[in-house]
Order: C-alpha cells, then sequence, then structure tokens
C-alpha cells in the first residue's frame, strides 16, 4: 500500500495493514520513499525519461498470477500503461531492448479481462489509446484454450494471450517517479 504526501512530497510505502497491537514494532513507522531518477536505480529498476518509467523487465517467465506477486513482493505492480506517454515510452524502450537482445520478444504486463479489460489497478482500459491493440480471445500458441485474458506488449501493438502460458513481464514502481 501507498500513501504520497504532496507537503513532504515522500511516498511511504506499508507491507499491509494490520491492527497496532499485532504489528512489530520495527513495521509500526512506514518507510519513506523518495521519487525520482536516482532512486528508481538504487531500487534495481531502470528509469526511462521518455514516458517516465521505473521498470525492470523480468527474464524468468512465469504465468500472469505468479508475474503479478512476484512484482507486489518487490513493491511494485505489473506496467499499467493508461496514458499516451507512458505507452509511447514503453514501446520505445521495449524497441530498444529487444534490439540490444537481437530477438524479438513480448513481455507480459498488468491488463487483465474478467469480461471486461482493466488494467490491475482499476483503470478502464481505453481503446482510444491503443490504435495498435489486437484482442480477439485467442492465443496461436494454445489454439485449445478458449480464453486468452491477458495481454502482452509486442514490438509495435498489444496482443490477448492465454495467462496460464509462462512470458518474461515487465514490473514498475510508480511510486518512485
Amino acid at each position: 500500500m501507498f500513501e504520497f504526501s504532496e507537503v513532504t512530497n515522500d511516498c511511504a510505502v506499508y507491507t499491509g495493514i494490520a491492527t497496532l497491537s499485532t504489528l512489530p514494532s520495527q513495521f509500526s513507522v512506514p518507510r519513506v520513499v523518495y521519487k525520482g531518477k536516482t532512486n528508481c536505480q538504487r531500487s534495481g529498476y531502470t528509469f526511462f525519461e521518455d514516458g517516465n518509467l521505473c521498470i525492470n523487465v523480468v527474464e524468468k517467465k512465469m504465468i500472469w498470477d505468479k508475474a503479478n506477486q512476484t512484482c507486489e513482493q518487490e513493491d511494485g505492480r505489473l506496467l499499467v500503461l493508461t496514458s499516451p506517454t507512458k505507452i509511447n515510452g514503453a514501446f520505445k524502450y521495449f524497441n530498444i531492448y529487444n534490439k540490444v537482445l537481437m530477438q524479438q520478444q513480448s513481455q507480459r504486463f498488468g491488463i487483465l479481462s474478467k469480461r471486461q479489460w482493466k488494467w490491475i489497478d482499476g483503470t478502464s482500459f481505453e481503446t482510444q489509446m491503443w490504435s495498435e491493440a489486437v484482442f480477439n480471445n485467442f492465443d496461436a500458441n494454445h489454439p485449445s484454450m478458449r480464453s486468452a485474458d491477458c495481454a502482452v506488449l509486442g514490438v509495435s501493438k498489444m496482443f490477448d494471450v492465454y495467462c496460464n502460458n509462462p512470458r518474461k513481464f515487465i514490473c514498475e514502481r510508480p511510486q518512485l517517479v
């Protein structure tokens, strides 16, 4: 859980909710997290100025639920792209990333369909921002599955995939930017 103070420009990170009587003394005070490029890099993530992104591409392939859990354990979340600036920045970063690796790869991020596409932060999916999204409820790697309710970010578009197919994924720490 995060709490940002506009007065001090600090973001406090809480690891959970507990009553004061059950909370160990070392956790009674929230940890202060300072925002900015340097602090993103100190956390082990990469700061990418185009898009103002603080991200980590995780090379280990995982199913969607496990990827989401892994990001949360790092005080982050799967990447959420809800603005044109972040969308363009993410595509630019991953085109550079794929050129360095000399291969084209797609990465899992934080959107899920349960009858309607939503970002994991609860924001609705805005189709007008995603002219290059292909949602056909079909994953060519798993044609026998009847649902493709997760999405991956490809080189130039987003497309839906089967959630239990292990893939690389992208965590972000938006509280640091």
